[in-house]
């Protein structure tokens, strides 16, 4: 929870009592996992024939004040 409210990483090894080194073995596991899930996710979408593929996107267009 203090890793998704963005809380220094130092604040978070003294919160939690774990050592900073702990504290980035726990963020590159999560990581991994994330990348594991999307991978399955991706392999799944690949083995299903689509008769066509659409991309979305989305278009935000800034105006400022000053030129």
């Amino acid at each position: 929870m203090l890793l998704v409210n963005k809380s220094p990483l130092k604040r978070i090894a003294a919160v939690t009592g774990l050592n900073i080194e702990t504290v980035f073995r726990k963020i590159g596991f999560i990581h991994r996992q994330c990348l594991r899930f999307a991978g399955a996710r991706e392999r799944q979408l690949a083995g299903h024939p689509l008769p066509t593929r659409y991309l979305a996107t989305d278009r935000q267009m800034f105006t400022v004040n000053w030129t």
